[in-house]
C-alpha cells in the first residue's frame, strides 16, 4: 500500500497540471512491482526457491564483478617495444579500477548498493542461502575489495554499519567478544586507512580542505551536492506544505541560475538526497509516505520470511537516500522497490497463525 499511495501522489500531481510526466515507466515500478509481482512473492514457489531466487542474484552481481576486472584489465596492458606493460590509470590521479572506469554498465552508485545488499544476504541470509562457509567467506571478501574498487564513500560508511551489526549479533553472547571488541575497530581503522590512501578519495578530500581552508568557501558552495542540497532547502521553505510538483528538475534549474550555479542549472541535477527530493516534489503528503515505507518495514519485521535482513536493508537505503535521490532513477527504484516487497512477504508460520486466527473468529461466530 505505500507504495502505491507513492504513485498516486504522482498521479495527482500529473493531473494537476504543474508538468508533463516524464520518465513514466519509472515511476510505474512503483505499483507494477508491488501489484504484479504480489503473485509471485506470494506463491508457494517463490517460498520454496528463495534460496535460488537470491543465489541467482548474487551469481548475477558476481558475474558483472569478474567482466568488469577482466576488462579494465586488458586496458590496463599494452605492449610498447617488445615488452609488456601495465598502467592502471588513465590520467594522473584517474585509475580504470575505480568509480566510472571501473562500473559502466550502471552509476557507481548502484552498483555499490547492489553489492553492498550481496554483502548484506552472505552476512544475515545464512539459513536461507546454506552456503559453505568458505564459499561465504571468500565471497565477502571479493564483494568488500569490490566496493574498496568502487571508491563510492558512502558504500565504505555502510560496509562499517553492516559490519559492526554483524558483529553486533553474532558475537555479544560469545565468549570471544573480547577478541571482537579489539578486531571491530581493527577492522574499522583499516577500512579507514584505505579510504586515506585511496587515490579519488583522496584527490575528493584535498579538494574539499583547498575549498573550505584555503579559498574559505561556504558550506553551501563546496561541491555540486552541497549546492543541490542548499538549493532544495530554499525551495523547501517557499513551499513546504505541497512541495513544487512533478516539474521539480525545471524549478531547481532556474533557482541554481538565481543562486550563481550555472552548471548544476544546466545539467539539471537533482536535490542529491531523497529525504529533501521527496519533499521538495510532494511536500509533506510526500514525507509521511515514504516515512511510511520505511518505518513499517522494521515494524513488522517480525512477520517477515526473513526478519535478519530488515535493519541491513534499511541501513544500505535509508543510508544511500542521505546522498542519492535513489527514487529518482530507474536502477535505484527497481532494486529498492523489488527486495522490499520481496522482504515483506511473510513466512508460513505467519500466514498459518493469520489463517488460524480467522478460522476461530468463524467458528466463534458460528456458535453464537
Amino acid at each position: 500500500m505505500p507504495f502505491v499511495l507513492y504513485f498516486l501522489l504522482y498521479f495527482l500531481y500529473y493531473f494537476s497540471g504543474a508538468s508533463g510526466w516524464i520518465l513514466v515507466e519509472d515511476k510505474l515500478m512503483f505499483i507494477l512491482i508491488p501489484v504484479l509481482g504480489f503473485a509471485l512473492f506470494a506463491s508457494e514457489f517463490f517460498k520454496k526457491n528463495i534460496r535460488f531466487l537470491l543465489a541467482a542474484f548474487i551469481l548475477g552481481i558476481l558475474i558483472i564483478c569478474i567482466y568488469q576486472i577482466a576488462r579494465v584489465s586488458s586496458e590496463s596492458i599494452s605492449f610498447s617495444e617488445g615488452s609488456i606493460k601495465f598502467s592502471s590509470f588513465i590520467s594522473p590521479g584517474v585509475s580504470r579500477f575505480t568509480w566510472e572506469q571501473f562500473s559502466t554498465l550502471e552509476h557507481p552508485t548502484y552498483l555499490a548498493i547492489n553489492v553492498l545488499w550481496v554483502i548484506a544476504l552472505l552476512l544475515f541470509a545464512d539459513e536461507a542461502l546454506k552456503l559453505n562457509i568458505y564459499i561465504r567467506n571468500s565471497l565477502v571478501i571479493f564483494f568488500t575489495g569490490i566496493l574498496l574498487l568502487l571508491s563510492v564513500k558512502a558504500a565504505i560508511l555502510i560496509l562499517i554499519l553492516l559490519f559492526i551489526l554483524y558483529i553486533f549479533r553474532n558475537f555479544r553472547k560469545s565468549r570471544i567478544w573480547r577478541i571482537i571488541l579489539i578486531a571491530a575497530p581493527v577492522t574499522v581503522f583499516v577500512l579507514l586507512i584505505y579510504v586515506r590512501y585511496n587515490v579519488r578519495t583522496m584527490r575528493k578530500f584535498d579538494e574539499l580542505k583547498t575549498r573550505i581552508f584555503v579559498e574559505k568557501v561556504n558550506w553551501k558552495d563546496i561541491d555540486p551536492r552541497t549546492r543541490s542540497c542548499y538549493t532544495s532547502l530554499i525551495l523547501i521553505k517557499e513551499k513546504p506544505l505541497f512541495g513544487v510538483g512533478l516539474n521539480i528538475r525545471d524549478v531547481l534549474s532556474q533557482k541554481y541560475l538565481q543562486q550563481g550555479f550555472k552548471t548544476e542549472a544546466d545539467m539539471k541535477l537533482n536535490s542529491h538526497n531523497q529525504y529533501l527530493e521527496t519533499q521538495l516534489t510532494f511536500g509533506i503528503p510526500g514525507t509521511i509516505v515514504l516515512f511510511w515505507i520505511l518505518i513499517s518495514l522494521f515494524i513488522k519485521r517480525k512477520n517477515s520470511w526473513s526478519p535478519p535482513l530488515i535493519l541491513p536493508f534499511l541501513i544500505i537505503v535509508m543510508v544511500s537516500m542521505m546522498f542519492e535521490s535513489i527514487l529518482v532513477r530507474q536502477w535505484g527504484i527497481m532494486f529498492f522497490v523489488l527486495f522490499y516487497c520481496i522482504l515483506t512477504m511473510p513466512e508460513d508460520n505467519a500466514i498459518a497463525a493469520e489463517e488460524e486466527y480467522f478460522l476461530q473468529n468463524k467458528k466463534l461466530k458460528n456458535s453464537e
